[in-house]
């Protein structure tokens, strides 16, 4: 009888601590996600910053009559750069959401889990009411 007493404070404690690690990593992974979002949106701000610095530099080119050289060659540096901003916007936003799925779907299983271990931390607790 005193075996099975230890054995089952011992389940218990193990059930207790694989809950308590879960809890843990579940909150560590909703901070993360929430992590990626802010530093997401920052990297999306400065992009459009950058964006929105380069369109009146675009503008200031002038388009009178005449071959220059010069403002074509800035005219074309500026679309080129705009362009490379654009597709980094669109990359950060799908890696953004590529991480985002990714640790859901890590939270999701980590929840499951978590359910499971509190079932079983009942279950070895109705135990002792027997």
């Amino acid at each position: 009888m005193k075996r099975d007493d230890e054995l089952s404070k011992l389940l218990k404690r193990i059930l207790f601590e694989e809950s308590e690690l879960l809890a843990e990593w579940i909150r560590e992974i909703g901070e993360e996600i929430e992590n990626r979002r802010k530093l997401g949106a920052k990297i999306l701000s400065q992009i459009k910053e950058d964006k929105e610095r380069i369109y009146p530099e675009l503008y200031k080119i002038p388009w009178e009559a005449g071959y220059k050289p010069s403002a074509d060659e800035r005219k074309s540096n500026l679309e080129h750069e705009l362009l490379d901003l654009h597709k980094e916007e669109r990359l950060q936003k799908w890696r953004l959401w590529r991480n985002t799925v990714d640790l859901k779907r890590e939270l999701r299983k980590l929840l499951l889990e978590y359910k499971r271990s509190s079932r079983m931390n009942r279950l070895a607790g109705d135990e002792d009411e027997d």
